[in-house]
């Protein structure tokens, strides 16, 4: 048996030495794309008999878990002041609250494509309260991701997909956009890990009510043993997972590189939903996700060089 594994633990050692030395950051960056972009799957699985807020409570109880070890270890403590609340309405609270009643009346593809226009929503709130300053392929980018949005919204209904379904699944982008401006500053301030834990501490605080509601109104006494198993994947895969892939990927490859794989998102939660859920994808599926990548490559396409201290933080999406 040893002489087995050592066989194998040499065979994989000379098949990565032959690799090119960028492939397992690019392939870092891939999976997490794919873990980000499939999330809304074991979601609006979950969703199905168990409250909103309740698997928002679950899923971030286990993730803050997490990230209190981390924290304890490094001998930090959670930041709590006006920004973390400030966040964690805008970062959980409203974003599960559009998400998550969005999910439930629209599918899993339609939710992917649309969040993918998200860093385009960035752009634009930034433009306006920032004053960032809004180059021709930044507008075009604007431009072109909202009308393959607007194109979803519009058309991508039907059997399992409603126009409020969708429109509540804008309010979420909108929502994570707010947040990540808001952000901006914030976290510059001081440990992100920190800053995220009290964002969740407030987060958690801001949705008990609201879950302890819907447990009473919707009860509890249909969650399955599945159901509980996919929220702690979306805990850990989407979460933990994801982040720790892009933080490997991200000291072999610059920022800009790695944020190309973002656009990997929108479509494999299409493929994700239409091969796991039957999902029908339509015409305007393609048509509209196409206009919102193309956007989001000219709207976050930087005009200039980034410098070695840039070069350690991209963002790919939301925290789904």
């Amino acid at each position: 048996m040893i002489d087995q594994t050592t066989t194998i633990h040499t065979f994989l050692s000379r098949l990565v030495s032959r690799l090119p030395p960028r492939a397992p950051a690019v392939m870092a960056m891939l999976v997490s794309a794919i873990l980000f972009g499939t999330a809304a799957v074991p979601a609006k699985t979950a969703l199905k008999r168990v409250p909103p807020f309740v698997v928002a409570e679950l899923r971030w109880i286990v993730a803050l878990a997490i990230i209190l070890l981390v924290l304890r270890r490094r001998g930090e403590r959670p930041v709590i002041n006006r920004n973390t609340w400030l966040l964690g309405l805008t970062g959980l609270a409203l974003f599960y609250f559009f998400y998550s009643y969005g999910l439930r009346h629209t599918t899993a593809a339609n939710t992917t494509l649309i969040s993918g226009g998200t860093p385009v929503m960035v752009a634009l709130l930034a433009a306006i309260f920032l004053g960032e300053r809004v180059t021709r392929p930044k507008a075009l980018g604007i431009v072109a991701s909202l009308i393959g949005i607007g194109a979803i919204v519009s058309a991508g209904t039907g059997l399992d997909a409603s126009l409020t379904g969708n429109l509540l699944i804008v309010g979420s982008a909108v929502s994570w956009a707010v947040y990540t401006v808001l952000g901006r500053h914030a976290f510059s301030s001081g440990s992100s890990l920190a800053m995220l834990a009290g964002i969740a501490i407030a987060g958690l605080v801001i949705m008990a009510p609201i879950a302890v509601y819907e447990s009473y109104r919707e009860g509890l006494s249909q969650i399955r043993g599945l159901d509980l198993a996919l929220v702690f994947y979306l805990a850990i895969g989407p979460s933990f997972v994801a982040y720790v892939l892009i933080g490997y990927a991200l000291t072999h490859l610059e920022a800009s590189q790695a944020a190309v794989y973002g656009n990997v998102m929108p479509f494999a939660g299409a493929l994700a939903g239409y091969v796991l859920l039957s999902e029908q994808i339509g015409i305007w599926h393609f048509v509209g996700g196409a206009f919102i990548v193309l956007g989001v490559v000219l709207a976050t396409r930087s005009n200039r060089q980034p410098s070695p201290a840039t070069n350690r933080e991209v963002r790919l999406g939301s925290i789904e």
